[in-house]
């Protein structure tokens, strides 16, 4: 993953590229809370909303709980690009696509270079700030250099990782219906 220093400008530039499904989560040192930012945008789902206010119940737990010492009064703030889609609905061109799965990506400058020869706008994916992806992230990590995925928001993911990091036990969504596991909802062919 390619992560550089960045600050609350980055972060907000960042965001400037989403389409939708993206916000921002915003650490205050100096109020000691976390806030949610969604973009200004008719654009805004009801399941972007239902994310955003998940955050509070999970994300910000868990930021609290392992991080005690970085989210405590007088800390620096902490800012970062949220998204919770399928995948990251980013400007497209700001993200190169390859010919194939498996095909190389043009370089930022000839990207950039290939916009400017079209009218589009310039974005340089490198300058993007970290985006944590609650969904699917690219198999190609220079698609979004500075992706990191994270479980999925959808059905029972985020929170069964929350029962796992705070109950340390797998919830019966992902174990397998067997004599051992009575109530566990997975279900496998004899192979």
């Amino acid at each position: 993953s390619y992560i550089k220093q960045y600050d609350a400008t980055h972060v907000i530039t960042t965001l400037k590229h989403f389409n939708r499904d993206g916000f921002i989560l915003h650490y205050s040192g100096v109020m000691d809370n976390f806030s949610i930012f969604l973009p200004e945008s008719e654009e805004i789902s009801q399941l972007t909303e239902y994310h955003a206010q998940k955050i509070d119940e999970t994300l910000v737990r868990i930021l609290r709980t392992d991080f005690p010492d970085r989210f405590d009064k007088g800390q620096p703030d902490f800012s970062v690009v949220l998204s919770a889609g399928d995948s990251p609905k980013v400007d497209c061109e700001c993200v190169p696509l390859p010919h194939s799965r498996e095909g190389k990506l043009p370089l930022p400058e000839e990207l950039i270079t290939e916009n400017i020869s079209k009218g589009l706008k310039v974005c340089n994916r490198y300058d993007f700030s970290p985006i944590w992806n609650f969904a699917s992230g690219y198999v190609n990590p220079e698609i979004i250099p500075t992706l990191i995925t994270f479980p999925p928001w959808g059905y029972h993911h985020f929170e069964c990782f929350q029962t796992y990091r705070f109950g340390y036990r797998v919830c019966n969504e992902f174990l397998e219906s067997s004599t051992r596991h009575p109530f566990g909802k997975l279900y496998f062919g004899n192979h």
